[in-house]
């Protein structure tokens, strides 16, 4: 049943579904052979961009289930042509149809015949205060329960595979009966690379923590990510979940890792989050956290640590990693052992946008926290963290620590690439929605080979008296411009080019800069990752250095 206030889908006079909160299209996917529920996903289509995870959905689920779609408040907002006519492939007659505040529900078959469909048009639609009427499609299942023909996949590792795809769908090439080995499910970058840095201590210093919630599919691309990545230890994967969600347990099943189950205490998200963060350095640091900062309720203390690292990688389950991040890691982090002001390595970059970022080797100091999928060491938890960690009743995000810290001393920072090494994916989670990741991260880059090679000298000029004397040298040495990106096109050239904009250290004297970002296509929505009011971006081939003034000391 599709209507504007609930959902509900009933198999043979047997709830199956159940939904009274959540907008847009609402997809559950059956067995066709049990009538089993192998997956749920609700997509609010009435943001921007989100159809099109509901059409890679719909192409990564098994040819022969049963899809059953219905619409829950509204849906065709952002609904354009791509998505409608992948509900038409499914045999859907009214998907071109349905407007504002229509209520539709679809059952069909993939890759075969339309079961039922119905269709409820607004009442009054020059209102925008009604919605169509609660419709019903209903279609009498004659299954039974019988042997399901499995894939014939030959290896033991395929059992995995096999017992995973006969109750989850969504999982694209996992589930494919064409892909006949384990290995051929992921993409293969350079397996010499792999066996150089598998020889290094960092493979085997280096646990990779990912936080997850009740996002399976999210979580799987981010474990699929890693698996395509050269150079992970598979051994120190961890991942942190709040629920025993069904879903969850069996991607972390299929892939053998570390799954660590652990309700954390707190009123909002925000401090869900950081007492996570604590449990997971708590766990794989051995970090001591002063006096009244760790929950009553933490049991961690009673727990085994699922392995022991010097220094990790943490990742939240909507965050793809590159093909070299690895690689990137390996050449980067020795400057924390070189220079103690680095205080973390981020493989994200809020620019990230394609016309300001294409240099794989460009590395930039920030003395702004940039904390997704961020690369920390025991020493500076330890030393410098951990001590800093909010009281228990505090309501502040976990990262402020790490602000706190970055800001105790001048002349800290975080490093990060000028291509992305990790870019957000999520249109749906508890602080994202749609129309935050399509207009902020839907067009971020990411590195997508492992053939380059650091210079020594592009490593070595991240410590801070090099880098601030090289940002000098190249401010002197670059051409000052005024120029409005967004009237004119900016000729292509390799001479480094200098503008101002002012700025008068409030939000309200930011406008020049906000106005200089949107210009330039990229981050504009508050200043981060800058260096002492300076942020540098190659842009037509120009390396680009924005400068604040009167505020910034480079100016």
């Amino acid at each position: 049943m599709s209507s504007a206030d609930k959902v509900f889908m009933s198999l043979n006079k047997r709830e199956i579904y159940r939904n009274l909160q959540d907008r847009g299209i609402h997809a559950v996917v059956l067995n066709q052979h049990s009538g089993r529920v192998t997956a749920k996903r609700v997509f609010d289509t009435f943001s921007p961009g989100v159809e099109e995870e509901l059409v890679e959905f719909v192409d990564d689920v098994q040819d022969g289930r049963i899809i059953v779609f219905a619409v829950l408040d509204e849906a065709s907002k952002g609904l354009t042509w791509r998505g409608r006519n992948k509900l038409r492939e499914l045999g859907s007659r009214w998907s071109e149809k349905i407007a504002y505040r229509d209520m539709w529900a679809l059952v069909t078959r993939k890759g075969g015949l339309k079961l039922a469909e119905t269709y409820s048009n607004v009442a009054t639609a020059d209102t925008g205060y009604e919605w169509g009427g609660p419709c019903s499609s209903g279609r009498t299942s004659t299954s039974r329960r019988t042997s399901v023909t499995a894939c014939s996949w030959a290896d033991e590792r395929n059992e995995a595979r096999r017992l995973f795809c006969r109750s989850n769908d969504g999982y694209g090439a996992m589930c494919d009966c064409d892909v006949t080995s384990w290995k051929d499910v992921f993409f293969h970058a350079d397996d010499q690379l792999h066996k150089n840095l598998a020889s290094k201590q960092l493979y085997k210093d280096l646990g990779i923590a990912i936080l997850a919630t009740d996002r399976p599919h999210y979580l799987y691309r981010t474990l699929k990510s890693l698996w395509e990545a050269p150079g992970l230890n598979r051994d120190k994967v961890a991942v942190y979940a709040d629920t025993h969600h069904q879903g969850i347990m069996d991607v972390c099943k299929l892939f053998g890792v570390h799954l660590v189950v652990a309700q954390q205490p707190g009123n909002s998200s925000a401090i869900r989050i950081r007492n996570k963060f604590q449990r997971i350095l708590g766990d794989l640091f051995m970090a001591k956290f002063p006096e009244g900062t760790v929950p009553p309720e933490d049991t961690s203390k009673d727990a085994v640590p699922p392995f022991a690292c010097t220094s990790i990688l943490i990742l939240e389950d909507d965050i793809e990693v590159s093909v070299d991040i690895f690689k990137f890691l390996h050449e980067v982090s020795p400057i924390m052992e070189r220079d103690p002001t680095v205080m973390g390595i981020s493989s994200f970059n809020f620019f990230g946008f394609r016309d300001v970022a294409n240099n794989l080797t460009q590395l930039y100091r920030t003395d702004q926290v940039n904390n997704l999928a961020l690369y920390l060491t025991s020493k500076v938890v330890h030393k410098e963290l951990a001590p800093k960690w909010m009281p228990v009743d505090s309501t502040r995000e976990w990262y402020r620590a790490l602000i706190d810290v970055v800001a105790e001393k001048p002349g800290r920072a975080i490093v990060y690439p000028e291509v992305p090494r990790a870019r957000h994916r999520a249109y749906s989670g508890i602080t994202i929605n749609g129309g935050v990741q399509y207009n902020l991260f839907r067009d971020h880059v990411l590195a997508l080979t492992t053939d380059y090679q650091f210079q020594k000298e592009e490593i070595e000029r991240l410590e801070l008296s090099q880098y601030e004397a090289w940002q000098l040298n190249t401010l002197k040495a670059s051409e000052p411009i005024s120029f409005d990106f967004c009237k004119h096109d900016f000729l292509y050239s390799h001479d480094p080019v200098i503008m101002f904009v002012n700025h008068n250290d409030s939000r309200e004297g930011e406008s020049d800069w906000h106005y200089a970002m949107k210009c330039l296509k990229t981050w504009d929505i508050y200043m981060e990752a800058g260096w002492k009011g300076v942020w540098q971006f190659h842009f037509h081939g120009h390396l680009l250095s924005v400068v604040a003034y009167p505020t910034s000391p480079f100016r």
